[in-house]
């Protein structure tokens, strides 16, 4: 065997223990993959989620997502049964990244009040209207809808 050929059998023999407890064989891209992944995933201790819109931003942000058209919009693509009908709340708020605190990426309050409730509907704000409303910072922000139609009490 070459001097060469004992160099590459030995990077390829050669195991190493990783951060994350377990051994991977260094030229298995898997492994190291999921190293990569293990290791990028954490939860944030602390997250201020608090914003604040002019009056302007305000202004064209509820004239776009109280537009008719715009609920209708959310009723198909929320996939509500035929014939039900939005309002948005008036509530926005910014998502924010997981922790312990905030499983489900809202503020506590928002998710006591609005998650998993059948009367409310969350949807991120496209960002054509973000734009329109000139919101650079934050980034994305989530409107809550209530469903006002009668349909709501009849499902499972």
């Amino acid at each position: 065997m070459t001097a060469a050929a004992r160099i590459a059998a030995n990077t390829v023999l050669q195991t190493t223990r990783s951060t994350i407890g377990y051994i991977v064989d260094k030229d298995d891209e898997s492994c190291r993959n999921r190293q990569v992944a293990a290791e990028a995933i954490r939860g944030v201790e602390a997250f201020d989620g608090a914003f604040e819109l002019d009056d302007k931003q305000q202004g064209t942000l509820n004239e776009l997502l109280h537009s008719e058209m715009f609920c209708q919009q959310v009723v198909r693509e929320c996939k509500l049964p035929e014939g039900a009908e939005v309002e948005w709340t008036g509530v926005l708020f910014q998502p924010v990244p997981w922790s312990v605190t905030s499983k489900k990426g809202m503020p506590p309050h928002i998710e006591e009040r609005y998650h998993g409730k059948e009367e409310y509907v969350i949807i991120n704000v496209p960002p054509v209207f973000m734009f329109q409303a000139k919101v650079f910072q934050p980034p994305r922000l989530c409107a809550i809808y209530r469903r006002t139609d009668d349909s709501k009490r009849s499902e499972p």
